[in-house]
């Protein structure tokens, strides 16, 4: 339940709760070798470090998160949703290239997909990278 926690301590404005959860699912994650939970522990403290505008730190944990997504073959887009957060970090931190390639799985992934929802944010994403 730390994830759920996470989130919504990050979603109401309680961001140093969040982070001190983030690092015990961090944790936990790490421990029992369950990379899904560390994904989801990088999308919160991304989505954390963006809405507080500190968007060189979003970066890392948001773009680890897709690696690790990519990695374990996580291919629909709304499965664990990190790819929008890494695209609007990258963009905003001027890596327009590293922004490009994020955008280009998520619409492939999108291709595969009937999301209208996702869509309206892959072209969202697509004017601002």
């Amino acid at each position: 339940l730390l994830y759920p926690l996470a989130l919504v301590q990050a979603l109401t404005g309680r961001a140093d709760e969040a982070r001190g959860t983030v690092a015990r699912l961090r944790d936990e994650a790490t421990r029992h070798g369950v990379r899904p939970l560390l994904v989801r522990a990088g999308g919160v403290l991304g989505m954390l470090e963006l809405s507080e505008g500190n968007v060189d730190a979003a970066v890392e944990p948001l773009t680890e998160a897709s690696r690790l997504l990519d990695e374990m073959g996580f291919a629909h887009p709304g499965a664990v949703p990190v790819l929008g957060d890494a695209i609007e970090a990258l963009a905003c931190s001027g890596d327009s290239e590293g922004a490009g390639r994020l955008l280009d799985r998520l619409e492939r992934q999108l291709e595969a997909v009937s999301s209208a929802s996702a869509r309206a944010g892959a072209l969202l994403y697509r004017g601002g990278a």
